[in-house]
């Protein structure tokens, strides 16, 4: 064979993104579009959202947007962890009832302070994106959260390019 025939590379296509599922995912509209599980306390300061949990034993505090995720759909979720009294056990998930822990996106450690962003395909029909932690967590603030539906991919590259090394088996 010949291995060493320079190649086109032609990706480098992007994500195509749906509208913004999220309400008020800037909180600067206060609460609105927001609701919240019975253990948390929900508020807004410098148009970011506080959760403040006071859940015992497995009763967890969330925040929660309706979205309406579709099986087998893929979407782009975002968002901006501010802080957290503690960082490891903070939680992202989907729900059917916000009376319950959402399934997790990310899960406890995945995330911490700083800015996320994950390509998720949803393994059931949901109705909420939750975001909250374990009961230890009792008080987090985010901020710039947006749920968008990939719902394809730009063509490749404009403008393909030559690999010059050779190919590898």
């Amino acid at each position: 064979t010949r291995d060493n025939v320079p190649r086109i590379d032609y990706s480098g296509g992007e994500d195509i993104l749906g509208s913004q599922l999220v309400t008020n995912g800037d909180f600067i509209e206060g609460l609105t579009g927001w609701d919240k599980s019975p253990e948390a306390t929900l508020s807004v300061t410098n148009d970011q959202l506080d959760i403040q949990s006071s859940g015992g034993g497995g009763e967890y505090g969330y925040a929660f947007s309706t979205i309406n995720f579709i099986s087998g759909k893929t979407y782009r979720i975002e968002l901006d962890v501010i802080s957290a009294n503690i960082t490891n056990h903070i939680r992202v998930g989907a729900s059917a009832d916000f009376n319950a822990n959402p399934d997790n996106i990310f899960g406890s450690g995945d995330i911490g302070i700083g800015s996320y962003s994950i390509n998720w395909v949803a393994t059931n029909n949901y109705t909420y994106l939750g975001i909250g932690g374990r009961n230890d967590v009792t008080t987090l603030v985010i901020d710039n959260v947006s749920v968008k539906e990939i719902t394809g991919q730009t063509a490749a590259a404009s403008c393909p390019h030559i690999l010059a090394e050779p190919q590898r088996t």
